[in-house]
């Protein structure tokens, strides 16, 4: 025989309605294998829906490859060519799941067409791989993945339903890629939250040494029985000392509740000796809201309701017979 001539050759002059196979091979235990005239090759399928064809529906067989799978997939031999995009949400809808395959299938036949001795053909019927019925599978359901991909399932002559499990890859590396984008957006979004948020509590802070430098002038002004140690020590923290016993033994209490969003209770002490006690609510910009003279002396409080004022923060300071007894924060919030 000449160098490349085939073996085996043949030709059908016409169209074969039958679709007969050109070389069926069977073996006693039920192997099989067939090339149809329509050029498709079946294994283990005496009436292949492909171009290969491995089992029929039903059946699970093991393609075992030594080396690399090449999929063909030049840019030069593709057209209309896009973007995958917004898939994140499609994905997610998947739902992946483990299963086995079921153990009753239904028997293939061939066509019964007769060899030139006039035997016919024995009945095909599938083999099971045991080894691969009897175990888990992970993997998705055709059904659920052509309701949201109806491009990557595709139908065999049978009806059976089958997923191009390849063209999901392009699908969640661009999915991977968006969900890196939304990370990186959000973190900028709270990086710049973050640098304004530092920028407001600096401004804050300047605020609050400013504010309190005015209370300490109008106590220097009010009250000047307060020593210059204890103004330094008030500048330094931002409130005087919890509770501290003033002008002839009267004390001011903090409010509570506090932090409040609705109401709040300041409690005092006004000595009995004493001739006139008033109690003066300040905004942070120093400027008085608010003068409650107190009639009674001994214990007492005032309700400061959060309906009258703004939210934000407040101080309040006792005056008794003309001297400070003590100044205290408190905050209404929304």
């Amino acid at each position: 025989m000449a160098a490349g001539t085939d073996l085996i050759w043949g030709y059908f002059a016409q169209t074969q309605a039958n679709n007969p196979g050109l070389l069926t091979l069977q073996s006693a235990n039920g192997a099989f294998f067939t090339v149809k005239a329509n050029g498709r090759v079946g294994i283990y399928n005496s009436n292949p829906s492909a171009a290969l064809e491995i089992g029929t529906s039903g059946t699970s067989y093991q393609l075992k490859v030594n080396g690399a799978v090449v999929w063909g997939s030049d840019e030069r031999i593709k057209e209309n060519i896009k973007n995958v995009s917004q898939s994140v949400g499609k994905l997610k809808q998947l739902r992946g799941v483990t299963y086995r395959f079921k153990s009753s299938i239904s028997p293939q036949y061939v066509q019964k067409n007769r060899s030139v001795d006039s035997m016919e053909k024995p009945q095909f019927i599938p083999q099971v791989d045991t080894s691969i019925m009897n175990r888990n599978h992970y993997g998705l359901l055709a059904q659920d993945v052509q309701r949201l991909f109806p491009d990557l399932v595709y139908k065999d002559s049978a009806g059976m339903l089958g997923i191009d499990y390849i063209g999901l890859i392009p699908l969640i590396i661009e999915a991977l890629k968006e969900d890196s984008q939304t990370k990186d957006s959000l973190i900028n979004v709270l990086a710049g939250q973050i640098a304004t948020l530092q920028k407001v509590t600096a401004l804050q802070e300047k605020t609050i040494i400013s504010l309190q430098q005015q209370i300490n002038d109008l106590k220097k002004n009010c009250c000047p029985s307060k020593t210059k140690s204890a103004r330094v020590d008030e500048t330094a923290t931002g409130m005087s000392s919890s509770d501290d016993t003033g002008a002839n033994g009267s004390v001011l209490y903090q409010n509570s509740p506090n932090p409040f969003n609705q109401n709040t209770t300041i409690a005092y002490f006004v000595s009995e000796t004493s001739v006139s006690a008033t109690l003066y609510i300040f905004n942070m910009s120093g400027v008085p809201i608010r003068t409650i003279p107190i009639q009674d002396k001994g214990y007492g409080s005032i309700t400061i309701k959060g309906s009258e004022l703004n939210a934000g923060m407040y101080l309040y300071t006792l005056i008794v017979d003309g001297k400070e007894v003590d100044t205290k924060r408190m905050i209404l919030t929304e």
